[in-house]
């Protein structure tokens, strides 16, 4: 009897050895890790370009991961926060997430997170240390929209300007400072497009079932303290002022004018706004359409203006 307890634990090590890497793995929520490898990648590009500077396919690359790692950073952090569990438990989400359902434990997460961090901020300070203090910073920004005291995400519209900044703004403003200056007309200028277009889209992570959840807890979402239409219309009226803004720094030469192929974009912001609203779900990545279609929308903000110039 011994012996064969001993074979059946023995047998099911390998398998809970596996489960638990996997759940690490999906702690990052790999989706959201391409979005900031992309972001890195084509950041690097566009920088190269406008600075002169040969393209570093493997600088671009090793951007790209940082980003990356900064992204799974915040991802397993949040997953890692009892009272965002609860929300998650709320929505239907918990199922989904690696401690929701126990196979990582909520210190092993907040530990997992804080090694993705430091490796982040190490890798960048070894780049340049201007990009590692960039780093840094963005990595401030994902850690204290979670984290009390500060905790942004509590805020009304605070919570959609805090991610504005630290997706839109920052990772043009970092890339930038690897090459030289990270204040160009350029940099400012299509940092401030993407960052007020970001205050919008942003919302779409708060829509449908985590309503509930995120007003129970105090979290002031647009669609927490609005109604679905007000809501999605103060979600149009940020990325459509992204827009205009893109017209008017064309228009003032701050940007160049190739850069008006830009307004492509309306087409998938707009379609946005549709997912949301047709609460379209796509259950393959356990979120909305709407969310789903940020995210790649986002990643096109980042791709086109390196592939157009």
């Amino acid at each position: 009897m011994i012996t064969l307890k001993r074979t059946v634990k023995d047998c099911r090590k390998p398998e809970v050895i596996g489960e638990r890497i996997r759940g690490f793995f999906d702690l990052m929520r790999p989706f959201t890790i391409l979005g900031g490898l992309t972001a890195g990648f084509f950041l690097t590009m566009l920088a190269s370009k406008v600075y002169g500077v040969p393209f570093d396919f493997s600088l671009a690359l090793f951007v790209g991961v940082i980003f990356g790692l900064l992204q799974g950073a915040s991802q397993a952090l949040n997953q890692s926060i009892q009272e965002e569990l609860e929300i998650d438990k709320i929505s239907g989400k918990a199922k989904y997430r690696p401690t929701g359902r126990g196979i990582i434990s909520l210190t092993e997460g907040k530990i997992f997170a804080t090694i993705l961090y430091v490796a982040a901020i190490a890798c960048a300070f070894f780049i340049k240390p201007l990009f590692g203090v960039f780093i840094s910073i963005i990595a401030f920004f994902g850690v204290f929209y979670t984290l009390p005291p500060i905790r942004a995400k509590r805020f009304f519209l605070v919570n959609n300007v805090w991610q504005g900044i630290a997706r839109g703004v920052l990772p043009i403003f970092s890339v930038f400072a690897i090459f030289g200056n990270p204040f160009t007309s350029l940099s400012v200028s299509l940092a401030s497009v993407i960052g007020v277009w970001m205050v919008g889209a942003q919302a779409s992570k708060d829509h449908g079932d985590d309503v509930k959840g995120d007003s129970r807890y105090g979290i002031q979402t647009f669609f927490v303290r609005l109604s679905e239409n007000q809501g999605l219309c103060l979600m149009g009226v940020f990325m459509g002022t992204a827009f205009v803004l893109l017209a008017i720094f064309t228009s003032l030469n701050l940007l160049p004018p190739i850069f008006l192929l830009l307004l492509i974009l309306v087409i998938p912001s707009v379609l946005i706004l549709y997912f949301l609203k047709n609460n379209c779900v796509a259950h393959l990545l356990e979120n909305d359409a709407g969310w789903v279609s940020m995210y790649l929308s986002l990643a096109l903000w980042y791709i086109l203006p390196a592939i157009i110039l």
